[in-house]
């Protein structure tokens, strides 16, 4: 009553005279209030009807009458406003507070906010933009959406009159990307139409241009030869300003070959193209031939197509001709003192130098050599000195064995004769071929280490003879074993059979031996390296027990010849131990909790497994019901459950729990105090107790008196009555007045 009495007070105040209203104490309309205005609109804190309307509600019309700006433009259908179909408080409530910001800042973000709503749709360069690039007020409503508000025309007022859009996009990045050229009545082509617009209109004026031809932007280079000529005749935009067009026929000189890739400055380096004489060849170039050809057309040996080489001269006509070697000689090789003509033919020492000291002098060089064996004595067979090359003498320099330069009247003393013997004499009575082969590449390829009473198996085979006999003794060397080439790491604890442990097919531990004793290595065992277990070095026998190496966390509970009940040599944890086997299965919250939680100490023999041995501070701190005082100590599992200790659920076998009584109803409702849970559960009146609602009306008149006896003194109260509700109870007589 009181409410409604300050609400109606509240919705007069506007018609009540200042003096009235004014008596009227501002806290009485923040009664009514649901909490402060915003900063902005604080002056409105006792003038409800500013946004409020008597009929209730915050109608658009009065927010409008404040905002005027925005319903001019709503009315215009502008803008971003005028496109929502929402209530202006629905984006914009109040009473949170004078710090409130009435603004929706989320709703303003880039990535939620749409743009194309405003009717200014971001696209091209203003995609990329930040807002406050354009908004750099607080208003947006000051916004327009001409180009001119934001960008500065450089065009000088020359298109006052013409739309920006006329010429430029955002897509364009600025530039005039939808004017066409030929709106100016100058078509942009090639060249052209790759420069800037600066490179033309570099002072900034595009309109009242006159036009002069190509001269208006280029700078004739010609000296005025061509001042009749249009430059068009020989240039053009698709050719980059080369003289694409001008056929050098017209000149009456054709150009071929290298000419036609000269720089037309190669020639016309003074810039002179008209009234030149045409005197050939030497017209340009510098006659190299010193006078021998005078008489001579250059064409008859040279051609542009050559790039000036004598690609036409056939070296026959000098009776000498070019093969092999010689063809890819180059002139100057043979010609270095620049003659040509009269030079004596005596044969190849006319131009090499003969590097047999006389031995061959009266063998022609032809014998042995050619110019397509790049001089090397290809046309030689080895086997005319009575020593064929075979394997590695074939790949051989003749320097190499030739060192001195002698290759008449050498003796022939055998593999020595070149080969330095490294054997120390060992086996002067044995033939070097006995072991060698030049086809080897000197290694000993022949000989079988087996004659030595040792086969190379494994990585002996691989290895250098050096390695093992590092110090050139090959005879009469005493074999050790292994000892006698590797040392052993192991200071002899280890004994002298190396071979049970290691092999020739690598150094590596080989750890099969290992299975065939009572203790196999297996799982984690496998990565163990042998110092782990065998900590003195030695490998003596070890007791196989696990606590011989593991600390028995169980502190013998177990024994310690049972460790691999739970636990594998795959890894220690986690352990293969089954919880059901103790007689107690771990289920629910069992299963994560942590073996310490119910074996305290690691004590895992013995452990009860009734639900009060671990949850006895749990049944002590119940509180509803309070378990000790309602005297609960039975089987914790009759209401709860191992997924979870809350929310227990009791199956109230005694007494039906139905309609209200079963809406989730808690305990206490009917157990008063925690404790009574002795309830008689045939009596309802052990919880509604008579007389019921005293004094209020019933629907079919007063209230019957429920303590006469023939209502209730002994019929129970189900006989009216149902627990799905007390109302609409149904009395049946049963034959009586």
């Amino acid at each position: 009553m009181i409410k409604r009495l300050i609400l109606l007070i509240i919705l007069l105040l506007p018609a009540l005279s200042g003096e009235i209203q004014a008596a009227v104490p501002e806290s009485l309309s923040l009664l009514a209030s649901p909490g402060p205005l915003t900063a902005l609109h604080a002056r409105y804190d006792s003038d409800c009807l500013k946004c409020h309307s008597i009929g209730g509600g915050v109608p658009d019309r009065l927010c409008l009458d404040c905002h005027k700006q925005l319903r001019t433009r709503t009315e215009q259908n502008l803008g971003y406003h005028a496109q929502l179909e929402k209530k202006c408080f629905a984006c914009h409530p109040d009473h949170a507070g004078r710090k409130f910001d009435i603004v929706p800042r989320e709703l303003l973000k880039p990535e939620v906010f749409r743009h194309q709503r405003t009717g200014f749709p971001l696209d091209g360069a203003h995609a990329a933009l930040q807002c406050n690039s354009c908004h750099r007020e607080r208003s947006y409503l000051q916004q327009q959406t001409d180009c001119v508000f934001c960008h500065q025309p450089p065009h000088q007022g020359q298109f006052a009159a013409t739309p920006c859009a006329d010429c430029h996009s955002a897509a364009g990045s600025w530039t005039p990307d939808r004017f066409k050229h030929e709106r100016a009545k100058f078509k942009l082509e090639g060249a052209h139409s790759e420069a800037d617009c600066s490179d033309c209109h570099g002072e900034g004026r595009f309109r009242g241009r006159a036009k002069q031809g190509c001269a208006d932007c280029h700078q004739p280079p010609h000296q005025g030869q061509f001042a009749a000529t249009p430059c068009a005749d020989c240039h053009s935009a698709a050719g980059s300003w080369t003289p694409d067009r001008f056929k050098h026929e017209r000149a009456k000189f054709q150009l071929e070959g290298a000419h036609k890739e000269a720089d037309c400055s190669d020639c016309h380096n003074d810039g002179r193209f008209r009234g030149r004489s045409n005197q050939g060849c030497a017209d340009c170039h510098q006659q190299p031939h010193q006078g021998q050809f005078a008489a001579t057309p250059c064409a008859d040996c040279h051609s542009a197509a050559g790039s000036w080489r004598p690609d036409r001269f056939k070296h026959e006509r000098a009776k000498f001709k070019l093969e092999g070697a010689h063809k890819e000689a180059d002139c100057s090789d043979c010609h270095s003192d620049g003659r040509f003509r009269g030079r004596s033919n005596q044969g190849c020492a006319d131009c090499h130098q003969q590097p047999h000291q006389g031995q061959f002098a009266a063998t022609p060089c032809a014998d042995c050599h050619s110019a397509a064996g790049s001089w090397t004595p290809d046309l030689f067979k080895h086997e005319r000195a009575k020593f064929k090359l075979e394997g590695a003498h074939k790949e051989t320099d003749c320097s190499d064995c030739h060192s001195d330069g002698r290759f008449r009247g050498r003796s022939n003393q055998g593999c020595a004769d070149c080969h330095l013997e490294p054997h120390q004499g060992q086996f002067a009575a044995t033939p070097c071929a006995d072991c060698h082969s030049a086809a080897g590449s000197w290694s000993p390829d022949r000989f079988k280490h087996e004659r030595a009473k040792f086969q190379l198996e494994g990585d002996h085979l691989e290895a250098d003879c050096n390695a093992c006999h590092s110090e050139g003794r090959f005879r009469g060397r005493a074999s050790q074993g292994c000892a006698d080439c590797h040392l052993d790491p192991h200071s002899g604890l280890r004994g002298a059979d190396c071979i049970r442990c290691h092999n020739p097919r690598g150094w590596d531990l080989d750890l099969s031996s290992h299975s065939e004793g009572p203790f196999p290595l297996e799982g984690r065992h496998a990565r163990l390296t042998c110092n782990q277990c065998h900590r003195d070095d030695r490998l003596v026998r070890l007791n196989s027990d696990c606590t011989s190496c593991h600390r028995d966390p169980h502190r013998n509970q177990f024994g310690s010849r049972n460790c691999d009940r739970c636990h594998a040599p795959s890894g220690w944890l986690p352990p293969t131990f089954r919880h059901i086997s103790a007689g107690f299965i771990l289920d629910g919250r069992h299963r994560s909790t942590n073996c310490r939680g119910c074996h305290p100490g690691r004590n895992y023999r013995n452990t009860p497994i009734d639900c009060e041995s671990c949850h006895n501070d749990d049944l002590r701190r119940s509180r509803n019901p309070s378990h000790p005082n309602a005297g609960i100590n039975g089987d914790c599992r009759q209401c709860h459950n191992t997924s979870a200790w809350q929310g227990a659920r009791y199956n109230h076998p005694f007494y039906l729990l139905a309609g209200p009584h079963n809406n989730a109803m808690r305990c206490n409702a009917c157990h008063v105090g925690g404790n009574r849970y002795d309830l008689n559960a045939s009596r309802c009146s052990g919880c509604h107790p008579r007389p019921l609602h005293p004094g209020h009306p019933h629907p079919d008149g007063d209230m019957p008196d429920h303590t006469v006896p023939h209502l209730h003194g002994h019929e129970p109260c189900a006989k009216c009555h149902f627990t799905d509700t007390w109302q609409n109870v149904r009395f049946h007589s049963m034959g009586r007045n």
